[in-house]
């Protein structure tokens, strides 16, 4: 900020000199006006300039540390999400290096499958973390199709496919999707995208609701968008957590010990946000949560 206050001090030390120059000069001149006349005429635009100078320089220094501020939260996002991520792979690497340290030194057919069955879970988990990165990045930089959506189909066959997956769940799911005086209208996007991003949100519900808990998905038309709720009536969210959940690889108190590789939620954002809508949740510890998602019309 110091090397720009010169730029504001100099134009007004200028003017002022100039101005005391005239002054001085002219002091014999006949007419008294035109010593004044000259005097205003330099020091009037020299003021502005002044001016003009020094909301420049504080403007550029806003700038500038803004700049600064928003590179310094990048970095820290990123040592935040690599401790996340050094996390995420210590527990199944371990997991792993274990179950083949003891499938030398099992001594029954038995142990050696639990072994394996060990083994292969914790595989299982390191895959999922690689690909929904992997799905993470392509969003970033890759575009995604522009194509009619028929909203009402796509949330039909999602909550099929999610409540065939879970049919062993003591759960009560409702679909609830208007159909008079009109069906829901359709979005443009992707729609593979967004069937996961549906699914994502299904099964989390799932995964943090117990027996006897309710699942509902619901839709309607808002405007020029449509809203999509997935709400649950488990074991709801912090108010500690409920701000971070859309990071990656965050895990609020709540989730600790729930199977999961931590993106569902960052994925699903990056989604609804690539095709112009947003998402966001409200939630009770102990009575529900509710996801709300908005898309623009096509």
């Amino acid at each position: 900020m110091k090397r720009w206050l010169w730029l504001a001090v100099i134009p007004g030390a200028l003017t002022l000199g100039l101005v005391f120059y005239l002054r001085i000069r002219y002091t014999r001149l006949p007419v008294v006006s035109f010593d004044i006349d000259i005097a205003s005429t330099i020091l009037v635009p020299g003021l502005l300039i002044t001016g003009l100078t020094v909301i420049i320089v504080y403007l550029v220094s806003r700038i500038e540390n803004a700049r600064i501020e928003a590179r310094e939260m990048a970095a820290e996002d990123r040592r935040s999400f690599l401790r996340r991520l050094d996390h995420e792979l210590k527990n199944p690497i371990t997991a792993i290096f274990m179950g083949t340290a003891n499938l030398k030194i099992a001594q029954s057919p038995g142990q050696n499958r639990a072994n394996i069955e060990n083994i292969e879970v914790h595989t299982r988990r390191l895959q999922i973390l690689t690909s929904d990165l992997r799905k993470l990045a392509d969003l970033e930089r890759k575009p995604i199709e522009q194509a009619p959506v028929d909203v009402a189909t796509l949330l039909q066959e999602t909550f099929d496919i999610t409540t065939d997956i879970h049919q062993d769940k003591e759960r009560e799911f409702r679909l609830t999707l208007p159909s008079v005086p009109w069906p829901l209208p359709y979005v443009r996007g992707d729609r593979d995208l967004l069937q996961l991003a549906f699914h994502n949100l299904l099964d989390n519900a799932v995964k943090f609701s117990d027996n006897q808990d309710s699942i509902e998905l619901r839709a309607f038309e808002d405007g020029s968008f449509v809203t999509i709720e997935v709400a649950d009536s488990g074991r709801g969210i912090s108010s500690q957590d409920l701000p971070y959940i859309w990071e990656e690889l965050y895990r609020g108190d709540l989730a600790r010990g729930i199977p999961g590789s931590g993106l569902g939620l960052a994925l699903t954002k990056a989604i609804i946000e690539r095709h112009g809508g947003s998402i966001s949740a409200r939630s009770r510890v102990g009575d529900g949560t509710v996801v709300s998602v908005s898309l623009p019309l096509s």
